[in-house]
């Protein structure tokens, strides 16, 4: 096989983390370009200064300013249903590229079915290992840690909230 070198650990490591990346990096771009992020952290703004003023008027126990506040908080919740529907829209696009690198590496890292050892763990994880010991790291833990990894790391870079 043409690509058998990508077998072997370190190299296979780096390969999928390295996909995890490229993954991460999609997702930052796809969520950064399509969702509206000044609109976004409007909101965020206006609902967290909304809640503190609830919970001041909650703890003081003034019944009007908390109703009218309560009035408020369900129009900001009506005018934001729309936004937060678009940024889930395009949640979608990262999944899906998620899954096609996984399904490829899949494919790639389990021939015949027998998933190939691409890293190891420092201490024994209970669940996605391979082997007895539960210290062989199989490509579906891997790459599983490594896009998420990537994801909140590259989101908080590029000040991507979700």
């Amino acid at each position: 096989m043409v690509f058998e070198f990508l077998y072997t650990m370190p190299i296979s490591t780096f390969f999928i983390m390295l996909a995890g990346m490229g993954m991460s990096l999609v997702s930052a771009f796809v969520q950064r370009r399509f969702t509206d992020t000044t609109l976004m952290s409007a909101f965020k703004a206006k609902n967290s200064e909304l809640r503190k003023l609830i919970s001041e008027a909650r703890k003081s126990g003034d019944r009007k300013a908390y109703a009218k506040l309560m009035k408020q908080q369900k129009e900001l919740m009506r005018e934001s249903t729309g936004m937060m529907g678009q940024q889930y829209k395009v949640m979608a696009i990262p999944m899906i590229v998620f899954l096609l690198i996984y399904y490829a590496l899949n494919y790639f890292y389990t021939p015949g079915g027998i998933p190939v050892v691409v890293a190891y763990a420092p201490f024994p994880i209970p669940w996605g290992t391979v082997g007895a010991a539960h210290m062989d790291i199989s490509f579906y833990l891997w790459y599983t840690l490594c896009a998420f990894t990537f994801n909140m790391a590259i989101y908080r870079i590029f000040k991507i909230g979700v």
